[in-house]
């Protein structure tokens, strides 16, 4: 196989968020409980090929009598065989909120997930006044988990699962499920979600918000789960706050468990709650409540824009005043989302596909609001699986496009760029190693993003060099650059001492910045660039003085201005872009003494000017060859 050597040379700019990590005063509050039950009562057994088939308990004196699960064809890839039974529910310590109208029905079959969604009709009698709805039960764990119902008469309810264990259905009076119910879970945005926006990546370019919901979710309810355990928020923040993206193991596996979802189970699931959600349009409200009052824990929400804009997933967190309480992927830490209730009906949500989609202004009025379940459409043991992967530290590498970072050693040898990297090259080639096309990467030091030079390689200073690189890729092959990954590496530069140095007198090693300036839309050169000198010898600290083109010339001066970060506008030459843009700078130690480069100046400048050219073409100006003369002294 041929691979494939990209050089890198491309800065995608993105948007950042400034995050702060939380620490969290509560634990996950989830109720648990117990119930004792009665003897176990067989109710069929019944073999289920590829064909599918329907399972009704006929017998007259059966406590489930009229119960059907229907299983669609090819819902298993081989023969299972389905043994049901149920208990009467004798006791329990789950509290005042949970009324059993069902025993408890056990349905085994093998375990696992099945390929499509399969019906489940229970029989039961509501008493009047009282919703219901029904829970799996977890007699290990003492939990319950709430399953969204898709059909309902006066003598049953249907739910739609792709796994079963023990079910029960409980009842709750009406009266408790109003507006004016107050429900806290415990989650908190800015503490128990992940850190990073809702940007999607090369494997979700849509957007990853379930998996960012899911994992946050499954976060909470397995890891989290006593007091004093770390909250999320922050706590896998791998570089620098101002930078989402270097949060690279959370991120990969928010996008991960995005493209593991079996959409077309969520596709079967919506339709078939569509019906009754449009018909009663409370029952969402009803169900998110009672979930919560019952549970203890966050609840994870679907929502939709009729017209077809687009749909989305959040944490329904509590509810007060009227409101379900949101943590949306696409406002990290925010407690202030939530979706209203009022006279029988939702309020549309306002957010977007994704985060960049609501920076571009395409949000989306969602007003489709669905409690969909978790565990029952959601694999949680698969997002167990990917956990240990995220510990690893090899989390997406099946799903994101492989590569190996790499430079040049002494000899100009490629070898792979590793932690720790030591070379004598300041200016070091770097470079990707792949077999899929349209990938690159943008080079970051300090969180700020280091240029390359016409020679594709980086200037990087004496000593130790803490490099980011942040891998994208074209999905399309038309500019759609995605997120793949983001990776720090210690390069240290290992120059030897110059001969003023070791005499006792500063000495300037390098002095960096950009190759070229941008132009935005009118042709105005734009933008933010970082200039950066390094100082070897003398007695430090070190006095940086940096003067521009504009008057007043002095830019800036002090111990720690060891690198600036400016606008063209203090180095631009009064006249045309031609004449240049120039910046210089002088240093000198604690002694006063200046620093010297090369024949001994003291002064160092550096410019760009202009060599490009512009052409009038169908009567509008445009940039055709956009190119600079790099000038530096001495």
């Amino acid at each position: 196989m041929i691979k494939k050597i990209v050089i890198v040379g491309i800065v995608i700019l993105l948007f950042t968020t400034s995050i702060l990590g939380g620490c969290s005063s509560k634990a996950n509050p989830g109720l648990a409980g117990g119930i004792t039950a009665g003897k176990a009562v067989a109710a069929l057994t019944e073999s289920v090929g590829a064909a599918g088939a329907t399972l009704t308990v006929s017998q007259e004196d059966s406590l489930i009598k009229g119960m059907t699960i229907t299983v669609p064809p090819n819902a298993y890839p081989a023969a299972r065989e389905f043994k049901i039974s149920y208990k009467t529910v004798e006791k329990h310590t789950f509290g005042v909120n949970f009324n059993p109208v069902t025993p408890i029905i056990s349905i085994q079959n093998g375990g696992g997930y099945s390929e499509d969604i399969i019906d489940f009709q229970i029989p039961v009698n509501i008493p009047e006044g009282q919703f219901a709805m029904a829970f799996y039960y977890d007699s290990k764990k003492g939990t319950l988990e709430g399953i969204p119902t898709v059909a309902e008469t006066k003598s049953s309810i249907t739910i739609s699962t792709r796994h079963f264990s023990d079910i029960v259905v409980s009842s709750i009076a009406e009266s408790a499920l109003g507006i004016d119910a107050e429900v806290d879970t415990g989650f908190e945005p800015r503490v128990d979600d992940w850190q990073f926006p809702n940007h999607g990546s090369y494997i979700a370019a849509g957007g990853h918000c379930a998996g960012q919901s899911i994992t946050a979710l499954w976060y909470y309810t397995q890891k989290k789960t006593g007091e004093g355990d770390t909250s999320l928020y922050g706590k896998y923040d791998e570089g620098t706050r101002d930078l989402w993206y270097d949060d690279a193991a959370g991120y990969r596996f928010a996008s991960v468990i995005q493209k593991d979802v079996d959409w077309k189970a969520w596709e079967t699931r919506y339709k078939k709650l569509e019906p009754k959600v449009n018909a009663d349009n409370s029952i969402t409200w009803k169900q998110f409540i009672y979930a919560m009052k019952l549970t203890g824990e966050p609840q994870f929400v679907y929502i939709r824009n009729t017209a077809g804009a687009g749909a989305h997933a959040m944490v329904v967190y509590g509810a007060s005043g009227g409101a379900l309480q949101i943590a949306d992927p696409n406002y990290p830490g925010e407690n202030d989302r939530e979706i209203w209730f009022e006279d029988g009906q939702f309020d549309p949500y306002n957010s977007g596909a994704n985060t960049q989609a609501i920076l571009d202004g395409q949000g989306i009025a969602f007003d489709q609001i669905m409690y969909f379940g978790t565990s029952s459409l959601i694999d949680f043991s698969q997002v167990a699986s990917r956990w240990e992967e995220f510990e690893e530290n090899t989390i997406g590498n099946d799903k994101f496009p492989a590569y190996t970072l790499q430079t040049l050693n002494e000899k100009g040898v490629a070898v792979d760029l590793v932690d720790g990297f030591t070379t004598k090259n300041k200016n070091l080639p770097i470079f990707m190693k792949t077999d899929t096309p349209n990938l690159g990467i943008t080079v970051y030091r300090e969180g700020q993003v280091l240029m390359p030079g016409s020679d594709a390689t980086y200037a990087i200073s004496p000593g130790n060099n803490q490099l980011g690189f942040y891998v994208l890729g074209d999905v399309s092959g038309t500019g759609d650059w995605r997120y793949i990954d983001f990776k720090y590496f210690n390069v240290k530069l290992d120059q030897p001492t110059t001969t003023a140095a070791s005499g006792g007198k500063p000495v300037i090693t390098s002095f960096t910045g950009p190759d070229t300036l941008q132009f935005d839309a009118n042709f105005n050169v734009v933008g933010m660039y970082t200039f950066s000198v390094s100082v070897e010898g003398g007695v430090p600290p070190y006095y940086y003085i940096w003067k521009g083109s504009r008057m007043p010339q002095v830019l800036v001066e002090g111990a720690e201005y060891s690198s600036v970060t400016i606008p063209p506008q203090d180095m631009r030459q009064p006249g045309s872009i031609a004449d240049g843009f120039f910046l210089w700078v002088t240093v000198r130690d604690s002694k006063k003494q200046h620093a010297t480069w090369g024949v001994g100046s003291t002064e160092f400048l550096y410019g760009l000017k202009f060599t490009g050219k512009f052409e009038v073409i169908d009567g509008v100006t445009t940039l055709v060859e956009n190119t600079w003369q790099k000038i530096t002294e001495p």
